[in-house]
């Protein structure tokens, strides 16, 4: 083994065990993404010094250079023809069109480089320079949220697929908003995978529908859900609605003093249920307000998911955004310093 696969092997090693105490980790998955890179070195080191295959190594170079610039390729143009599928059946709106904003910024960034050389062949060299340093600026920021991006969906990805627990005593459901009163297709499916976890459960469990009432809904999400549950043969006895909260965070909050009023403790078995796309936020959010609970998520639409998982990004950044002051001025100050020195 050379040393990049030992230092992958430790990381992975102490990865395991932090997963162990708390999976609901956000350092887990800066744990999960360096192991992964220095992995990569590894098996690259191991092609050039040890098998001596040119052909392998070539190949191993030329990832980083030629395959993810080309999957960034690809990846742009799909999310770019998303968003005109999310406008025809979702409506245009800020959230809903992430994903052609996301995959535009590389063609802009690539026209804006352009006009900086059309401008340097007519001698407008300053404005020239101020937009190429614009550029880099852009492009490293964006650079820094596609890594971000990519290993918390893939640990993000890990986390939703491991088994949960399978006989909880409480099943908390997430709203999602209601459509004239009534439980829409994506929130079906979330109550409908919180009736298979509490079937499979042993039928025990409190189920909480969490959910407040929006200026534009007759009633609360909560009661709405409930009713639902109810349709759906579950013991009214075991249905607790939370109907103040607004957010996910105080629906973590709110359900809590419910488990708490139910007779819940620290060794209550708490899974929640919200979709996949949803799950990991929602787990690093359980983990903040002091509630230990796992998460169980249901399907997604497929043409919803990448303006909702670029969503979670950004949310999960928001979250920690002081974590990401270092790098990302970091970054600005190599920029600026080299824009001085040029």
């Amino acid at each position: 083994m050379t040393p990049f696969l030992y230092i992958s092997a430790i990381l992975f090693v102490f990865l395991i065990i932090l997963w162990k105490i708390e999976p609901r980790s956000l350092f887990n998955a800066g744990i999960f993404g360096l192991a992964l890179a220095f992995g990569y070195l590894g098996i690259v080191e191991i092609a050039f010094y040890r098998l001596e295959a040119d052909w392998l190594y070539a190949i191993l170079i030329l990832i980083p250079f030629v395959g993810f610039p080309l999957i960034y390729l690809i990846g742009s143009v799909a999310l770019i023809w998303n968003g005109r599928t999310m406008a025809r059946r979702e409506g245009i709106s800020l959230g809903h069109m992430l994903a052609p904003v996301v995959g535009a910024i590389p063609f802009l960034l690539v026209a804006a480089s352009l006009i900086g050389l059309v401008m340097t062949a007519y001698a407008q060299h300053r404005l020239a320079e101020w937009l190429m340093l614009l550029v880099s600026v852009i492009s490293a920021a964006y650079l820094y949220f596609l890594g971000n991006a990519y290993v918390t969906i893939v640990y993000g990805w890990l986390y939703t697929a491991m088994p949960k627990e399978r006989d909880p005593d409480f099943v908390i459901v997430h709203g999602s908003g209601l459509i004239a009163g009534e439980v829409p297709p994506l929130l079906a499916r979330r109550l409908d995978k919180a009736i298979e976890v509490w079937r499979k459960g042993g039928e025990r469990a409190t189920i909480i529908p969490s959910g407040g009432q929006g200026e534009d809904e007759p009633r609360s999400e909560a009661c709405a859900m409930s009713e639902y549950l109810l349709a759906h043969d579950i013991p009214a006895e075991l249905i607790v609605p939370e109907d103040q909260s607004a957010d996910t965070d105080e629906n973590m909050r709110n359900s809590q003093f419910i488990i708490a009023r139910r007779g819940g403790g620290k060794g209550s078995k708490v899974v929640f249920v919200t979709n996949n796309y949803h799950v990991f936020r929602t787990a690093l959010i359980s983990r903040r307000v002091g509630l230990k609970a796992q998460g169980v998520g249901c399907r997604t639409a497929r043409y919803y998911l990448p303006s909702a998982i670029i969503r979670e990004i950004i949310a999960i950044m928001v979250m920690y955004k002081w974590w990401h002051i270092v790098p990302i001025g970091g970054l600005l100050a190599l920029i600026g310093l080299g824009a001085l020195l040029s």
